[in-house]
């Protein structure tokens, strides 16, 4: 979620705790009880849908990160293997594998990765023993882990950036739906507690505020446990 929601979603939390603490004061008001439990029903559905949001947010980075270290080994590789070319006049090879670092990663997915196989085709080409120049069974071999890992991994992030998108656009419904209630329900149902229950009223004002704060992915996730534990002891 981004900084705007993230406040967002303290401003109803807090709204929330306020109206669980004070439900004593408002427990024979029905109007009130049923909008306090919507209330909870959407701010769990909130929770629900941002998990699944970060999920698809880590699948993509993950899948960035192995790109990333595929095409700086891929880099290292060709440019052994370049060297290699060069020395022994080959100079097909050496003009398929004069390659820039930006070169390398540049292009689509698929572009990307038919260039990672062609730069170990290209090791084939070799002298019977290119270790001379670097180019050792172990950097072979770790450019083609990394290949097969990304490839596992590329089917896996399109189907969560699928998720990913439905869960944004159902987190916008959710605030909506939210804020709605909270304006025309909520904020209108507490004010008959202003004389009664000054403190309460009060209270649920200041709850109501929607205070900055720094958008990060480890305050989101202390939210999301602080929240999970607190439903968990309520269910108990």
């Amino acid at each position: 979620m981004d900084n705007k929601s993230i406040n967002c979603l303290n401003m109803l939390q807090t709204t929330q705790a306020c109206l669980e603490s004070n439900e004593s004061i408002y427990k024979d008001v029905p109007a009130v009880v049923t909008a306090s439990e919507e209330l909870d029903a959407i701010v769990a559905e909130i929770l629900t849908t941002q998990r699944v949001q970060a999920s698809a947010e880590g699948l993509s980075a993950a899948k960035g990160t192995v790109r990333l270290k595929l095409a700086e080994t891929a880099f290292e590789l060709v440019s052994l293997v370049h060297a290699c070319a060069q020395e022994n006049g080959m100079e097909e090879v050496a003009q398929r594998t004069d390659l820039s670092r930006t070169a390398v990663q540049s292009g689509t997915e698929v572009k990307f990765i038919d260039r990672i196989k062609g730069i170990l085709d290209e090791v084939a080409e070799l002298p019977d023993d290119p270790a001379d120049w670097g180019v050792t069974p172990a950097k072979i071999k770790a450019v083609k882990d990394l290949a097969a890992k990304f490839e596992k991994v590329k089917p896996l992030t399109r189907a969560a950036s699928a998720k990913g998108r439905s869960a944004t656009l159902r987190l916008k419904v959710l605030f909506t739906r939210a804020s709605k209630l909270l304006r025309t329900r909520l904020d209108r149902l507490v004010v008959q507690f202003k004389k009664s229950a000054p403190n309460f009223y009060e209270e649920y004002k200041s709850a109501r505020t929607v205070v900055a704060q720094a958008a990060t992915h480890e305050a989101a996730a202390v939210k999301v446990a602080k929240t999970s534990g607190s439903s968990q002891a309520k269910a108990a």
